[in-house]
């Protein structure tokens, strides 16, 4: 027999009322469900593991037994169409280590074709392996037994207290070490006086994200930020793209921008280029991602050159001189014909300047 309410299966010769886990009623059936897990559970103890054969019966049927959960029913949609379910099911007989690649397999994916955020695609999994009773696996880290999960979540709470706690309290030495600033008399000839205008500078949210384009269909390509703006904040697509990246070719940050914040293009699925100026003397961690043949249009030695070359990304500089080394165009990486004495691109046109 298996509970729908907590996955929990066990053998018996009788028929019982409740669960021996969790207690709740085996004989009533639920009205609806607030967490898509249970509901998952539910559908798949009464009408079996073949419920997933057929993604419109299998969503229809959730649809029953749920309210509220339609981001949950998107993405799982989206794992029918993939085929990501018909793979799981597959391995549903299969050993424990066959299984965890099968699942890496499915996350990488939906993440790559189907531009679905990481979290978002670990947790869709979670709950398709979780309703086949298989081990539970959260950051891709396949666990033993749901105790371990409990426990985690137990700590978590504290941990994170535990860091508040000391957030606030170098925010409050921060504070306290600011409050003290000495007048200087005299300002040295090599370090020019900094005038203080007063001005504040504009940040560019996910806020200003929706009031400009209201949603992900009409985010334009190249997207291209607006010259006043001085700082771009955290995950800009975070109110527009919740669930999945925005394919575009072509970004273009202006020579205002001075900062790009954590994740702040981690929603976009960057096809050609980014082009980041000079001015910028901040990047965040995982600020954006581009594909295999993208590249950053940066100036050499420059604050975006040396982020760029730390996390792997190729740049304009760099994509020139791999060019040059090959004999190609370093416009376009075409390739040079021989055109009265001088040698052209057969695909740009532009003469050989190397």
């Amino acid at each position: 027999m298996r509970c729908q309410y907590c996955n929990s299966s066990w053998e018996s010769s009788q028929s019982i009322n409740k669960c021996p886990f969790c207690g709740k009623d085996l004989a009533s059936e639920p009205q609806s469900f607030s967490d898509i897990q249970p509901a998952l559970n539910y559908v798949v103890s009464k009408y079996g593991k073949e419920v997933y054969n057929t993604g419109k019966r299998c969503l229809s049927i959730l649809s029953d037994y749920t309210h509220g959960l339609e981001k949950e029913i998107r993405l799982l949609r989206l794992c029918f169409e993939s085929g990501v379910v018909s793979d799981i099911l597959a391995a549903d007989e299969k050993t424990f280590s066959e299984q965890k690649i099968i699942v890496q397999k499915a996350s990488a994916k939906l993440e790559d074709q189907y531009f679905i955020k990481q979290d978002n695609a670990v947790s869709v999994l979670l709950w398709i392996t979780g309703s086949l009773g298989w081990a539970q696996e959260e950051g891709l880290l396949l666990k033993s037994n749901t105790a371990a999960t409990k426990d985690v979540k137990k700590t978590a709470p504290k941990e994170s207290k535990r860091i508040s706690e000391i957030k606030t309290t170098e925010t409050k030495s921060q504070k306290t070490t600011q409050t003290y600033k000495p007048q200087i008399k005299h300002q040295s000839k090599y370090q020019p006086k900094q005038k203080n205008t007063g001005e504040k500078k504009k940040h560019f949210t996910a806020q200003t994200v929706r009031s400009l384009w209201q949603n992900a269909e009409n985010i334009p390509d190249p997207f291209v930020i607006p010259q006043k703006y001085q700082i771009i904040e955290n995950d800009i697509l975070a109110l527009v793209a919740k669930d999945f990246r925005i394919k575009v070719d072509k970004i273009e940050i202006p020579d205002s921008v001075e900062q790009i914040g954590e994740d702040s293009f981690a929603g976009f699925k960057i096809g050609k280029s980014i082009t980041i100026p000079d001015s910028v003397k901040s990047i965040g961690q995982a600020a954006f991602f581009l594909s295999e043949n993208a590249y950053a249009i940066c100036s050499k030695d420059s604050f975006a050159y040396h982020y760029c070359r730390e996390h792997g990304f190729l740049t304009l500089p760099d994509l020139i001189t791999k060019r040059q080394e090959q004999g190609l165009c370093q416009y376009c990486g075409g390739n040079f014909k021989f055109s009265l004495f001088k040698k052209k691109c057969s695909v740009c046109g532009k003469e050989k300047d190397y």
